[in-house]
């Protein structure tokens, strides 16, 4: 008994071992996707903002194009929304993994 759980202590101790470069890389991972996230997020905000402003700007033009102006913002509110729902599912799933490979 006390041999088989010296075993299970050993094989834990491996298993962390072995799994250590891979939580590193993990959270090297995150870390790169945060920043990247963030470069990308002020990007599209800017893109994202210049499609809101021209919806805005189509309510002031004499015929007011209703249409136009709800198809340019919604795609002003998605591009500018884009790289936050990347991050998040991105985020999230290596969180995942990371918690299940600290729970071996």
């Amino acid at each position: 008994m006390v041999a088989l759980k010296l075993f299970r202590i050993i094989i834990h101790f491996m298993l962390k071992i072995i799994f250590l470069p891979i939580q590193i890389v993990l959270t090297v991972l995150i870390s790169m996707l945060d920043f990247a996230s963030g470069v990308i997020s002020v990007v599209f905000g800017l893109v994202g903002g210049i499609f809101v402003l021209l919806a805005f700007s189509f309510l002031f033009t004499s015929p007011i194009d209703w249409k136009m102006f709800m198809e340019a913002l919604i795609f002003g509110s998605l591009i500018g929304a884009l790289p936050h729902l990347v991050r998040y599912c991105g985020d999230t799933i290596l969180m995942y993994i990371k918690v299940l490979l600290d729970m071996i």
